[in-house]
């Protein structure tokens, strides 16, 4: 009788922290994952991907952003004399910002939202798995999607791959004239 007894002490500690593990709060969505969005455009002057994490720190929040810039840019130069013909080598120039912290961030449970001072800075959306930004004056609301490490990494790859073509073309194209 003492065996089933010690084997039903271990099933209930087994079932409590299995029930425990599964009690994380609602607000554990944004902590869980990296979020990413990208930017890319035809001519590659403003390309960039912006990746943000969340850190429970106590009641409150902590985001934390950084950007990889790539940019094409024309490496070439003319050269000099008569007839002198410019010469096109476009690159792709790739620059990391240094992280933004954002601090004071505060979930509001009804709306699924971070925020700060009352304003929305960050919501969650279920239906499609998202994060919202709403506090970029300039850009208006970003769509952040949800990526491991490894995808974010394979994100950036991407994106500098997208780019280099569009610099190797451009410099092709410029070349002939």
């Amino acid at each position: 009788m003492k065996k089933w007894g010690k084997m039903f002490a271990v099933f209930a500690c087994l079932v409590l922290a299995l029930a425990m593990a599964g009690c994380g709060g609602k607000s554990e969505k944004f902590t869980a994952n990296s979020w990413v969005f990208v930017e890319k455009t035809d001519t590659g002057d403003n390309d960039y991907m912006s990746v943000i994490t969340f850190e429970k720190n106590n009641k409150n929040y902590i985001c934390t952003e950084k950007t990889t810039h790539i940019k094409i840019r024309n490496h070439g130069g003319t050269s000099l004399g008569i007839g002198a013909k410019e010469h096109y080598d476009y690159k792709v120039d790739v620059r990391e910002s240094d992280p933004y912290v954002q601090k004071g961030l505060v979930y509001d449970e009804k709306n699924d939202t971070l925020t700060m001072d009352g304003d929305p800075f960050y919501t969650y959306m279920s239906k499609d798995n998202t994060i919202i930004s709403h506090h970029s004056p300039t850009l208006g609301k970003l769509t952040y999607k949800k990526a491991t490490k490894e995808e974010v990494e394979k994100i950036k790859k991407e994106l500098i791959d997208f780019e280099q073509k569009k610099a190797a073309k451009a410099t092709a194209e410029g070349n002939k004239q």
